[in-house]
């Protein structure tokens, strides 16, 4: 079996604008009265969460070019990145809000028992944050 969704209005695939990757079946599969036996791409039990939650979305350009205005005010290095990371913001931005991210370094990566984050360098994110808020 090979799902896929397609809008016969536009002719655009998916259900809606955001639907991701993941929410369509593509699988071969046997069944007998004895139960089935299926291998392939099929609906994860996180399901919603899959067609809810696209982490890979743009976020918005202006909040990100004064983000970056309010690193070089600061004279704070910053670097332009892709983020896969499933914020809050990749809620937002699905939703139409317009959204960014702030990262602030930390030694060990964030979500790791052993976090590492200078304080020096959190009280520069809070200060370029509110810089960019002052300046939208």
């Amino acid at each position: 079996m090979i799902e896929s969704y397609f809008q016969p209005q536009n002719g655009t695939s998916g259900r809606f604008a955001t639907d991701s990757f993941f929410s369509r079946n593509a699988y071969l599969g046997v069944a007998t009265p004895y139960g089935s036996i299926r291998a392939g791409r099929l609906t994860t039990p996180l399901y919603i969460s899959t067609i809810n939650l696209n982490p890979f979305v743009s976020m918005d350009k202006k909040i990100c070019a004064e983000l970056a205005q309010s690193c070089k005010r600061m004279a704070a290095p910053y670097e332009s990145v892709p983020s896969g990371a499933g914020h809050d913001a990749s809620l937002c931005a699905n939703a139409g809000i317009p959204s960014g991210m702030l990262f602030i370094r930390n030694e060990n990566g964030s979500h790791n028992p052993h976090e590492a984050m200078d304080i020096d360098d959190f009280m520069l994110g809070v200060r370029v944050l509110a810089d960019t808020i002052e300046h939208l």
